[in-house]
C-alpha cells in the first residue's frame, strides 16, 4: 500500500515537471520516426542526426536561460552566422591558427551577448527589440566581411568533429559538456537569481538581488552557447556563409515554448529546451522522410511546430488542472 501511494505522488510529481508534454511528443514523434525513417534506430543514423543538431540544442540551452530570466534572444541565428564568417576569414585569410581563431570566436559571442544584457539592463531596452535591432547589425556586418560562401578550413578540424574522442563522437562530447556547464550553473546561486529576476524584477531587487548583473550574465552566457554552435557548425562543414543560420532564432524560441517555459520568465526548465529542439528536427526528419516535395517542405514543418506549440500549452494546462482537482 505504501509503495502505491508513493508511486501516485512520484508519478504526479513527475506530471508537474514543465518539460512533460514536451516529451510526450517527442516519445510520439520518435516512434513516427521509428516507421517512417529508413535506418532510424542505427547506431550511426542517431549520431549523425545528434550532431548535425547540435547547434540546434546548444542555442535552445542558451536562449532558455534567457527567458528563464523574463527576457528574449531572437539574435541567436545572426550570432551564429556571423560569428561563423569570423571564423572561417581569420583563419583561411588571415593564417591564424584554428584553435586560437575558436577561442577568440567563443570570447566575441560572449561579448555580444553581454553587449544584448548591457542594452536591455541598463539601458531599458525592450529585449525583443534590442535583440531584434541586433539581429540586422550582425546580419550586415556578416554581409560586409563575405558577400558569397568561402571555404578552406583546415581538414584537420572537420576530421576531429567527425571523429570521435574516447570512443565518444565529437558532437556528442561537445554537447555533453554544455549540458554539464548549464547543470554547473543551475547549482549555483546565479540561476536562482535568474529564476528571481524572471518572475519579479522589482521583488528580486527588493530582496538584493543584483538585477543587471543577472541579465547581463543571462545574455552573456546565451553568447556563449551560441558560439559554441557556430563552432560545431563551422567545423561540421569547413566553411562559412553569410546565410548559414536563417530561422534559427525562432527555432531556438519555439523550442523553449514547447518544452514548458513560460515567456513571463521564472517558470520552465532547461532540459525542456533540449527536448523542444529535439522535437523540431526530429519533425525535420519526418519530412524529409516522406519526401515531400521541397517547395512545400518548409510549410508542413511550420505547420507541425505550430500544432507541437500549441499542443504543449494544452497539455499543460491540462495537467495542471489535473493535479489541482487531486
Amino acid at each position: 500500500m505504501r509503495i502505491l501511494i508513493f508511486g501516485k505522488k512520484a508519478f504526479k510529481k513527475f506530471r508537474e515537471w514543465p518539460a512533460f508534454s514536451a516529451l510526450i511528443m517527442v516519445t510520439l514523434f520518435f516512434l513516427i520516426n521509428c516507421f517512417v525513417t529508413r535506418n532510424f534506430l542505427t547506431f550511426d543514423y542517431l549520431i549523425s542526426l545528434f550532431g548535425n543538431n547540435t547547434p540546434l540544442i546548444l542555442i535552445s540551452l542558451g536562449v532558455a536561460v534567457v527567458i528563464l530570466g523574463g527576457g528574449i534572444d531572437i539574435s541567436q541565428g545572426s550570432l551564429i552566422t556571423v560569428l561563423n564568417v569570423f571564423f572561417v576569414t581569420i583563419t583561411v585569410s588571415s593564417g591564424l591558427d584554428y584553435r586560437l581563431s575558436a577561442v577568440l570566436m567563443l570570447l566575441m559571442g560572449a561579448v555580444i551577448g553581454a553587449i544584448n544584457g548591457i542594452v536591455v539592463s541598463l539601458c531599458k531596452v525592450p529585449a525583443l527589440l534590442a535583440t531584434f535591432s541586433m539581429t540586422f547589425i550582425l546580419d550586415g556586418i556578416s554581409y560586409w566581411i563575405m558577400p558569397s560562401p568561402m571555404s578552406g578550413m583546415p581538414k584537420e578540424l572537420v576530421s576531429w568533429y567527425h571523429g570521435s574522442i574516447l570512443g565518444v563522437p565529437t558532437p556528442i562530447v561537445i554537447l555533453f559538456i554544455s549540458i554539464v556547464m548549464c547543470l554547473f550553473i543551475k547549482r549555483t546561486p546565479i540561476m536562482t537569481w535568474i529564476l528571481s529576476v524572471g518572475n519579479s524584477r522589482e521583488n528580486a531587487f527588493v530582496s538584493g538581488i543584483p538585477v543587471c548583473i543577472t541579465q547581463i550574465f543571462s545574455y552573456m552566457f546565451a553568447g556563449l552557447m551560441g558560439a559554441i554552435a557556430a563552432f560545431s557548425m563551422t567545423a561540421n562543414t569547413g566553411s562559412a556563409d553569410a546565410l548559414l543560420a536563417q530561422g534559427m532564432s525562432l527555432q531556438a524560441v519555439s523550442a523553449c515554448v514547447i518544452g514548458g517555459l513560460s515567456m513571463n520568465g521564472g517558470r520552465g526548465s532547461l532540459s525542456g529546451a533540449v527536448l523542444g529542439a529535439i522535437y523540431l528536427f526530429l519533425t525535420s526528419t519526418i519530412v524529409y522522410s516522406l519526401k515531400v516535395d521541397v517547395f512545400y517542405q518548409d510549410l508542413i514543418e511550420a505547420v507541425i511546430i505550430l500544432a507541437g506549440v500549441i499542443c504543449s500549452v494544452l497539455i499543460s494546462r491540462i495537467l495542471a488542472k489535473e493535479v489541482k482537482e487531486v
